[in-house]
């Protein structure tokens, strides 16, 4: 009976630290799937591939779009009217995503991300979130602005209602040139 005991005094803690270890291990490396799918995202937008942002964007917002092709030519379009304004992107840059969580059906991390625009008359510096959404436990990742208002979001979310807190919005700041 003594053996039966020390050997469950020293498997217990070893199985118990083994379980948290993989699971530390499973979270660094859904976070990282996050970021570098979110990396992607924010290239794929700064060269204008926009079938290549569209192929990591959220599916029920694509569907929602019209398609892949409906949705890549509205992105064409957007582009060419700042083009035409003068606008256009000069960076995005991303912060660490938060830890994946479960919410229903879905594994969700918000990535803060910095967007800078140039225009004639100056710069204009919004901080803003983009929402990781995986529908297969943080194993594969797509992605939504978060730049439309809460409302927006949860009518096509209405799943998240109550249960993802929406970001707050930060006023954007214009840079005038000098």
């Amino acid at each position: 009976m003594n053996r039966l005991k020390t050997a469950l005094i020293i498997i217990v803690p070893l199985a118990l630290l083994a379980l948290v270890g993989w699971f530390v291990l499973f979270q660094q490396s859904s976070a990282d799937r996050v970021k570098q799918g979110a990396d992607k995202y924010v290239q794929a937008i700064l060269t204008k591939d926009f079938a290549g942002a569209v192929a990591l964007t959220q599916q029920h917002l694509v569907d929602l779009s019209g398609g892949k092709a409906a949705m890549v030519s509205g992105l064409n379009g957007q582009e060419a009217k700042f083009r035409d304004q003068g606008v256009g992107y000069d960076t995005i840059t991303l912060g660490d995503p938060q830890s994946p969580q479960k919410i229903g059906a879905w594994t969700l991390s918000l990535v803060p991300a910095q967007i800078v625009l140039k225009a004639p008359g100056g710069r204009l510096k919004a901080d803003t979130f983009m929402l990781g959404m995986s529908d297969d436990d943080g194993k594969n990742w797509n992605y939504v602005s978060l730049s439309m208002t809460a409302d927006q979001f949860f009518q096509v979310y209405p799943e998240l209602k109550g249960k993802f807190a929406f970001p707050d919005k930060k006023a954007p700041v214009v840079e005038k040139k000098q």
